[in-house]
């Protein structure tokens, strides 16, 4: 039986305005495919076109030339996008909004009501061990705790696919460990489809079983492996 492919990209292309009037290619040929379940790093250098990647994953762009299909269709045709996440390299916390104000965020748009909105959004910090801290705001946090946060915010949705922009890229050390085991566990848990945008070799080999790598600007694949 063929997997199914949660994320496909057939020979994309993409390229942006530069300031002398011209173009600027930042994309090449890119092809790839991220099976159901499977987690897979794409690393490359800085300024490469990783997040643009991203960003054409979750429709927040479009290509060029070339096309990409979310669980067999094309966007737009048929996808169910709640079945899809993206964590941004920053947390993007509303201020004003507690820790468990802010998970509840992600459940707005479903036909849940408060309560279970509520119950759901208190399960998944807990789950990342912050149910001390359901209520305080995300200034009341430390980094490593904001980024639980989010872990948490991206994952209450039990997403099929989730998009990840360095996720980990600002902490510390010892806190990144941390955040991975709990990232591992939780991938588990759900057992989505990961894309993971890293330019860490050994944070790609530990959270992914395949490796894209993308040349310098303008980007293409030049090798993929197996873990």
């Amino acid at each position: 039986m063929t997997a199914v492919a949660a994320l496909q990209f057939h020979s994309v292309f993409k390229n942006f305005p530069d300031r002398r009037g011209g173009r600027l290619e930042v994309l090449q040929n890119i092809t790839f495919d991220v099976l159901d379940r499977e987690v897979v790093a794409v690393l490359g250098p800085s300024g490469c076109g990783k997040s643009t990647l991203l960003h054409i994953a979750a429709g927040l762009s479009a290509p060029d030339r070339g096309s990409i299909s979310l669980f067999g269709n094309a966007p737009g045709n048929g996808n169910d996008w709640h079945a899809v996440r993206y964590m941004f390299q920053d947390d993007r916390l509303l201020p004003w909004r507690s820790a468990l104000a802010n998970v509840e965020l992600a459940l707005e748009r479903r036909p849940l009501g408060h309560a279970e909105r509520r119950k759901r959004a208190t399960n998944a910090l807990e789950r990342v061990g912050l149910a001390g801290f359901l209520h305080a705001l995300p200034n009341e946090l430390s980094g490593g705790m904001r980024s639980r946060v989010t872990l948490a915010r991206s994952f209450v949705t039990q997403p099929r696919l989730l998009l990840m922009d360095e996720p980990f890229s600002r902490l510390d050390s010892d806190t990144r460990a941390a955040m991975h085991a709990l990232f591992l566990e939780l991938r588990e848990e759900t057992g989505a489809a990961v894309v993971i945008v890293t330019h860490d070799a050994g944070e790609a080999a530990k959270l992914s079983g395949k490796i894209i790598r993308m040349s310098r600007r303008p980007a293409n694949i030049i090798a993929t492996s197996a873990l």
